[in-house]
């Protein structure tokens, strides 16, 4: 319950990241992030950074059009105005993901088209 309280931010400044790299530091998230915010260029990075798990949830599964998710999506909507997340289509979302679960089945029929679709109703 907590993380989705979390705003990414501080999820990725706090995990540290895992690299075949060694010379990578593993506080490399913490130094990108920092300098992005340094520099004050990505206004619309930043803003994604400000939004909790949650939000970042709510606007993934958007087109789902569940009804306690709009009034959520105004709320993000109003709080983050240069953030296009919400009315955006090119971003891979929930549609993406039930497709391309429905394409791999097909491919590799692991499962009937029953049990997805009840795996994906739950998700």
């Amino acid at each position: 319950m907590d993380l989705l309280e979390t705003k990414l931010i501080d999820i990725l400044k706090n995990q540290p990241i895992l690299t075949k790299n060694k010379n990578a530091d593993e506080d490399e998230n913490k130094f990108i992030i920092d300098k992005i915010y340094e520099e004050k260029k990505e206004k619309k990075v930043m803003n994604i950074f400000e939004l909790a798990f949650k939000e970042l949830f709510i606007i993934f599964r958007r087109k789902l059009n569940k009804h306690d998710d709009k009034n959520e999506l105004k709320n993000i909507n109003k709080k983050f105005k240069d953030l296009d997340l919400i009315t955006n289509n090119e971003y891979d979302d929930i549609s993406y993901l039930v497709k391309d679960s429905k394409e791999k089945n097909l491919m590799n029929k692991k499962m009937t088209e029953k049990n997805l679709k009840n795996i994906l109703i739950k998700f």
